[in-house]
């Protein structure tokens, strides 16, 4: 074969092994595929590392805007807040004018809905990442870093003051120093127990001795407190007596007692003391009291007030609902238990002369086992102090001689009330678990324990509930 048909024999079975062969496919492959991949990987890792980043900027600005509003609210005149806010973010690391971040916290913005005012603080924390494979596929970032592009993270959170309503089952509503005031005694066991109820006091507090905090769950304190603890909103606002309208003076039945003229012409007419001593100046309350006003065994409620002290001669059981009203007088249990369900025991009497201040208070002594009335005028109200009276208002028991079991609401905001001894909640009655007391100062000495508490109190009748509000600093956007 001559030469020249070898060597294209040899070209022709060349070009054709070289046509069925494979070899080299996946190479070809790659260089065409090259750029789509670089950009599919620099999408997927830088896009990923972003989302880390703007993931940590997040944790960073809330913590920041938490720390922020906490500092600026107790600091209110005080710039610090914008260190602590930054100082916060650079344990994340964030820190302001390193590494191409920014941390800028601001104060006064208006808080979002359903929040109002401008009390909110807001965090923002950018960063700018430079851009590397992303670039291969035209993406260009978002602003400009020295001679390249990079993509900017931002991150921002404000927080603010949220009010949670706490309802108290004591309001003071005096503003004196000490309106309200817990001693301990230091004495074993014998120790204060107000349950862990809430605590708001118009005025001051204060608490010592053995138990000093009187085993309460808050105190709101207006003024000064010392000692109360826990004590979250030490310069709480003073609230308002929710019970003005609700329970008007103007609902206390009409008054029968003939107390239009002085005291001796108010106690002559409504004791029958005659003609003869209408001019005598009488100075004290001139007992005996009427036959009425001495109960013993079953009882019916009567819509007629009473004139003068209601006094128990025996174990008194109350039948039917309703009030029971006393004029002009207190109500002596004189050691004995008094008993009744679905009533308001009132305590009212305008002024009657300079020479006769009689006292308007419950018992000191005995058992008091009485519930409010589940619905009606007075619902939930057991004892109601007319807000009228100014003098012999005042409430004072001593020793072990009194236990109560009440259920409502004890009303008796002009009533400077003092407990020492021992004060206890009874094992009997069949009230349900609802007991507020508003006052103007209470003191508790030795041992004083409120067992009940406020968690059965729409049931009983009592719908409404002194308020404070327990700020806390919370994220709100």
């Amino acid at each position: 074969m001559p030469i020249r048909f070898k060597i294209r024999h040899t070209f022709v079975r060349t070009v054709c092994h070289f046509l069925r062969s494979r070899r080299g496919n996946i190479a070809a492959l790659t260089a065409l595929l090259i750029v789509p991949l670089v950009a599919l990987m620099g999408v997927a890792t830088e896009g990923g590392s972003w989302f880390l980043i703007q993931r940590a900027a997040q944790n960073a600005a809330d913590s920041a805007a938490l720390t922020a509003a906490i500092n600026g609210t107790a600091k209110p005149s005080s710039t610090t807040y914008i260190l602590e806010a930054k100082s916060v973010a650079k344990n994340y690391g964030f820190e302001d004018g390193t590494d191409n971040a920014a941390v800028t916290p601001v104060n006064n913005q208006a808080c979002p809905s359903p929040m109002t005012g401008t009390n909110c603080y807001k965090v923002t924390i950018t960063k700018n990442v430079p851009l590397f494979l992303t670039q291969v596929v035209g993406y260009n970032g978002t602003t400009a870093l020295g001679n390249g592009r990079a993509q900017t993270i931002l991150a921002s959170a404000m927080a603010g003051t949220v009010n949670t309503h706490i309802s108290n089952c004591i309001t003071s509503l005096g503003s004196d120093s000490q309106a309200f005031r817990v001693n301990g005694n230091g004495k074993g066991n014998e120790d204060i127990d107000l349950n862990q109820c809430a605590v708001q006091s118009n005025g001051g507090s204060k608490c010592a001795g053995k138990n000093a905090d009187g085993n309460a769950g808050l105190y709101f304190v207006h003024l000064s407190n010392d000692g109360c603890d826990p004590a979250p909103v030490p310069n709480a606002p003073a609230i308002s007596d929710p019970y003005t309208n609700l329970y008007p003076r103007t609902n206390i039945p009409s008054n029968p007692c003939n107390n239009t003229g002085n005291a001796t012409d108010y106690w002559q007419k409504s004791n029958n003391y005659g003609e003869d001593n209408k001019n005598k100046t009488i100075s004290l309350n001139p007992n005996p009291a009427p036959a009425k006003n001495s109960l013993s065994g079953s009882v019916a409620l009567s819509s007629t007030p009473y004139c003068g002290d209601v006094v128990l001669t025996g174990d008194t059981t109350l039948t039917g609902s309703g009030t029971m009203v006393i004029e002009n007088g207190l109500l002596d249990l004189a050691g004995h238990k008094l008993t009744g369900a679905g009533i308001t025991i009132i305590f009212t009497g305008p002024t009657v002369g300079s020479n006769f201040n009689p006292s308007h208070y419950p018992p000191t002594s005995g058992t008091l086992d009485v519930s409010a009335p589940e619905s009606g005028t007075w619902s939930g109200v057991a004892i109601y102090q007319d807000p009228a009276l100014t003098s012999g208002v005042d409430w004072a028991s001593s020793g072990s001689s009194l236990t109560w079991n009440i259920t409502g609401l004890i009303y008796m905001p002009n009533s400077k009330i003092s407990f020492s001894g021992t004060i206890n909640k009874s094992d009997g009655g069949a009230g349900l678990n609802c007991f507020t007391l508003v006052d103007k100062t209470v003191l508790f000495s030795g041992s004083v324990g409120i067992k009940e508490t406020q968690s059965q109190c729409a049931a009983a009748g009592l719908t409404t509930l002194p308020i404070s509000d327990l700020p806390r600093i919370v994220l709100v956007q």
